[in-house]
């Protein structure tokens, strides 16, 4: 009788986290399958701690400390923001000239709310990526992954089209994905 408990038992966890699972992928889901979506998308990911940034494609630097997507034509169609410590999702709609800005403190965030900012753009034809220091283009360099100096830094808050997102302490989940559509 033990056994047979035991086993239900396992089911059940393993019926849970399948249900879990599923409550993930369809929150999720929207953003990257929606019909403009094909093969050669770009997710271009952005996570806290030392401010991570990843494209399959890449961002060259311009001569004003910018950088900018290298493959032109694409759009912004979408965001996931995870924020509050991992604890929160947030699937954001681009709108028609998206920004997403991230606040990065080196130490403790001051007053201000951040020692620096970087800030995506998208327009028509462009994604840009650039920082209140104007040094982030040479941390791009072409490159398809770089992090952001100094990488003692971390996130404080994410936000998308005017919203706030806030990350969670030190060393938790903090990280938006923007959906870099072929049209």
């Amino acid at each position: 009788m033990q056994d047979t408990t035991r086993v239900m038992g396992y089911f059940a966890a393993g019926l849970l986290t399948a249900a879990a699972l599923y409550g993930i992928y369809a929150l999720v889901s929207p953003v990257f399958h929606n019909k403009a979506a094909s093969g050669d998308d770009d997710p271009i990911i952005v996570a806290g701690g030392s401010l991570d940034i990843s494209s399959r494609v890449g961002f060259a630097k311009d001569d004003k400390g910018k950088a900018h997507h290298l493959d032109k034509g694409r759009k912004l169609t979408g965001v996931v923001v995870i924020y509050n410590g991992g604890n929160d999702v947030a699937n954001v709609g681009a709108g028609k000239k998206p920004a997403v800005a991230f606040a990065y403190c080196y130490a403790k965030c001051p007053p201000s709310g951040a020692d620096d900012t970087i800030t995506f753009k998208a327009d028509p034809s462009n994604l840009s990526v650039a920082n209140s220091l104007k040094t982030i283009g040479d941390e791009a360099d072409g490159k398809q992954q770089f992090t952001h100096q100094p990488t003692t830094g971390t996130l404080s808050k994410i936000t998308v089209n005017n919203t706030d997102y806030p990350c969670g302490p030190k060393g938790t989940i903090c990280m938006a994905v923007m959906v870099y559509n072929k049209p």
